[in-house]
């Protein structure tokens, strides 16, 4: 296990309403796109954990494709919440599983260093 310390410079910010509106306009551009050229949407695949999530690797794809087409700096980093497998207790909204990922697209300038932790 290592640690890192990360900054995310410009990020698109999967659990703030104008990253989730950007990636709405994605994936209207893409299934337009799609329809337009006769190909079916990838899907994501089925399964309580959802875990080949093809479809919206896409969108996201798409995305990053628009920005660079109109000329617009690239992300840095992509974060995104992610509720995942049963209801932590009958009528929640909170998962057993609930968890945030981070993917970092610009290393050379987001990773500013890493350690080794240090076991307690």
């Amino acid at each position: 296990m290592i640690g890192a310390i990360i900054d995310l410079g410009r990020c698109l910010d999967l659990t703030t309403i104008s990253g989730l509106s950007e990636v709405r306009l994605a994936y209207a551009y893409y299934k337009k796109s799609k329809q337009m050229l006769g190909q079916p949407l990838a899907n994501n695949r089925m399964g309580h954990d959802m875990l080949l999530r093809e479809l919206d690797c896409q969108v996201i794809q798409t995305l990053h494709q628009l920005r660079k087409d109109k000329g617009w700096p690239a992300y840095d980093s992509v974060r995104a919440a992610f509720p995942e497998d049963q209801a932590l207790y009958e009528g929640a909204g909170f998962k057993a599983k609930n968890h945030i990922q981070l993917c970092v697209l610009n290393a050379r300038d987001c990773i500013k260093g890493y350690f080794r932790p240090i076991k307690p």
